[in-house]
């Protein structure tokens, strides 16, 4: 909670350059599309599978020029981020579902390379800073003596994973006049996992338990 200050700062930071520039120069837009998620980190008790978790992303973009087809690449994202564990054995099952919910913030550096009069490529890469506004963890059936079934907060004062992100990504897509389409992916360096939580972390397999967000993603996207 004590870096969460870094997240609205930058933004004001970007609201202040971009109101300096023109107007004719800084590109605002919007985007939408799907998310593939998963966590890097350790598997749940008695869950034997981790598994990807299909999610949304939606958002404001703003390209701002810095030189001769380069660009910052940035804006304001709403992101579901996630994954599912999952047990079978004969009858019985059981399966957790984390959905954690992330306004971010990517902060890229990148090119956009002519390739028609009305065609681009577009390449990008650097950090993203994210913070956690919602989510649930959700469980189904009974596996090793635990029982899931119930709805917990994902975010919290004593939640399962503090708030604040931060990462990298890289990302790659084709401009065709003002529509875009964007390939992407997000690694997240922070062990988001509330350590001093009693929600859920003693069904980690490990000791020292660890959470990192793993995110690809495809976004279609129209500019103003």
């Amino acid at each position: 909670m004590k870096k969460a200050w870094i997240f609205p700062l930058t933004a004001i930071l970007l609201l202040s350059v971009s109101s300096i520039n023109a107007q004719n120069t800084a590109e605002f837009g919007i985007k939408g599309g799907v998310t593939l998620s998963n966590f890097g980190g350790d598997k749940i008790k008695d869950l034997d599978s981790k598994n990807a978790n299909l999610g949304f992303i939606g958002g404001i973009t703003l390209d701002l020029p810095i030189a001769s087809n380069f660009y910052l690449f940035t804006g304001v994202e709403y992101v579901i981020k996630g994954a599912k564990y999952e047990s079978k054995s004969g009858s019985a099952s059981a399966s957790l579902k984390l959905t954690p919910t992330y306004l971010q913030m990517p902060l890229h550096l990148g090119v956009k390379l002519p390739i028609t009069d009305n065609t681009k490529v577009v390449l990008g890469v650097g950090p993203y800073f994210a913070y956690g506004i919602g989510g649930k963890v959700k469980g189904e059936g009974t596996a090793g003596g635990i029982t899931y079934g119930d709805k917990t907060d994902f975010f919290g004062d004593n939640s399962f994973a503090k708030r604040f992100d931060v990462g990298a990504g890289i990302n790659a897509g084709l401009e065709f006049g003002k529509l875009s389409f964007s390939l992407g992916y997000d690694l997240g360096f922070l062990n988001i996992l509330n350590k001093n939580s009693d929600n859920l972390n003693n069904q980690f397999n490990d000791s020292s338990p660890s959470l990192r967000n793993q995110s690809a993603y495809l976004t279609v996207g129209v500019r103003f």
